[in-house]
């Protein structure tokens, strides 16, 4: 009897915790999106009624920026206030996407590693690297 009690006892006491758990994240913010920027901003954030969210935006220089456009919105630009319909946790998660597929689209633009002119140039990373096959005795015995 004891062998079921002590699991039982110790899932009840737990449940609480383990349930908070399983609440944060839930929802997906893709579907979110969709919801209630798609409409304007199109399915891929490339731009509708208001504009790309791809690219310079006008009037956001920061995250906090973003974050306050989707918040309180800008009535004279069209844009509405979600503060009324989503929660902070909610408005948030549509930050962190916006800057997630903004960089997404960043790293598609530009391919990590390119070739120059010369075969034995390359570019990564904003550096310029030149590949030269060197020759060299090695120190050690060999075969």
């Amino acid at each position: 009897m004891r062998k079921y009690l002590y699991p039982l006892l110790a899932l009840t006491l737990f449940q609480g915790p383990l349930n908070a758990q399983n609440r944060i994240g839930t929802g997906n913010v893709t579907n979110l999106y969709k919801q209630h920027c798609a409409i304007c901003h199109g399915q891929e954030l490339e731009g509708g009624l208001g504009g790309s969210l791809l690219g310079k935006l006008d009037y956001v220089e920061n995250e906090a920026d973003l974050t306050r456009w989707i918040r309180d919105g800008n009535p004279d630009l069209g844009m509405p206030a979600f503060s009324p319909v989503l929660s902070g946790p909610e408005i948030r998660s549509l930050v962190i996407y916006t800057l997630e597929m903004r960089q997404k689209a960043e790293r598609i633009k530009e391919p990590a590693v390119s070739r120059e002119d010369s075969e034995s140039v390359f570019t990564a990373g904003g550096h310029t690297f030149r590949w030269k096959q060197s020759l060299m005795k090695s120190p050690f015995p060999g075969p």
